[in-house]
């Protein structure tokens, strides 16, 4: 009796073992940001800015799709199936840097953080897969450095990516 005692205890401990290997959580990691200007005069956003074939920032603020503008958009992955985890934190920096090519004024200006912002994740779709956005103002004539990181629990992923504003007069 005792052995088959031990023996089912020894499948159904082995059954939860392998259950909870498969739903372990993936750690959580930025995969992308896009950043899309809020074109002034038709109230709509551009296409992704970071992309591949993505258009040249110059003129920004007053060329053919004027923007002043910037949404930026970070996914982060769980993976499948995962939760999401209530301590992680999503922040993003933007610092502006430089001064504006072809200025009157060619003195080199400190880097200036233009945000600073904190944010939780929220809802995933079914791949385990969010979605977060910062809202980016004055923008357009100086390249903007930015920099996502996830922190808190077993989160440690970051990115970098630069929007190279420029404008030529």
């Amino acid at each position: 009796m005792m052995l088959r005692f031990s023996a089912l205890f020894a499948v159904v401990a082995l059954y939860f073992c392998l259950a909870g290997y498969g739903q372990a959580q993936v750690p959580a990691k930025i995969t992308e940001i896009q950043a899309r200007a809020f074109e002034s005069r038709t109230g709509t956003l551009s296409e992704n800015l970071l992309g591949a074939g993505s258009p040249e920032l110059g003129n920004m603020p007053t060329g053919r799709n004027a923007s002043v503008s910037t949404f930026v958009i970070v996914k982060v992955e769980f993976g499948k199936g995962s939760p999401i985890p209530t301590n992680v934190k999503l922040r993003l920096v933007a610092t502006e840097s430089g001064s504006a090519p072809f200025s009157s004024n060619q003195r080199i200006q400190k880097k200036k953080i233009i945000l600073d912002a904190l944010s939780d994740l929220g809802p995933a779709d079914a791949n385990g897969v969010t979605y977060v956005g910062f809202w980016l103002q004055r923008t357009g004539c100086r390249t903007i450095l930015l920099k996502a990181t996830l922190s808190g629990g077993a989160a440690a992923s970051s990115m970098n990516k630069a929007l190279p504003f420029t404008c030529y007069e």
